[in-house]
């Protein structure tokens, strides 16, 4: 059985609107937007190599 399987993965729903918002507001993608607004509204650190989206935390 693949590992992936057996995580205990949440599924947490995004404001679409507030993500594109916030994509449009920082240039980031709404992909990576969407990473962003998660953290932001769960109050947690978002670790992450990529350097746009660290400048836009």
């Amino acid at each position: 059985m693949l590992i992936a399987l057996r995580l205990a993965i949440r599924w947490i729903e995004v404001a679409h609107g507030a993500v594109l918002r916030l994509a449009l507001d920082t240039g980031l993608t709404t992909y990576d937007a969407s990473y962003l607004y998660l953290a932001r509204s769960l109050d947690i650190p978002l670790v992450t190599f990529d350097e746009r989206l660290r400048a836009a935390r």
